[in-house]
């Protein structure tokens, strides 16, 4: 029998359990694969939170040269008006 504690420290589950020592392997792969798994959605959180600031922006890029637009119309035609 093998008594283990394995951990998966991103997220701190812990389990304790008693088996075999292919079991031991077993559920120590999975844990190594969770994390694996962790690890990788957390750079696609962190690259997808890039985009939405990336995005936001240009967003606020689009929207001031939007009003800049809007202004020289505007003089345009108050110049024309005057």
């Amino acid at each position: 029998m093998c008594e283990a504690m394995s951990v998966v420290p991103e997220v701190g589950i812990r389990s304790d359990f008693g088996g075999d020592v292919d079991e031991c392997s077993n559920i120590s792969s999975l844990v190594d694969q969770a994390n694996r798994y962790l690890s990788s959605m957390a750079a696609l959180g962190l690259h997808l939170e890039g985009l939405a600031q990336e995005d936001r922006a240009l967003d606020g890029m689009q929207v001031r040269e939007l009003a800049r637009r809007v202004r020289v119309l505007e003089n345009m035609l108050y110049d024309r008006c005057i």
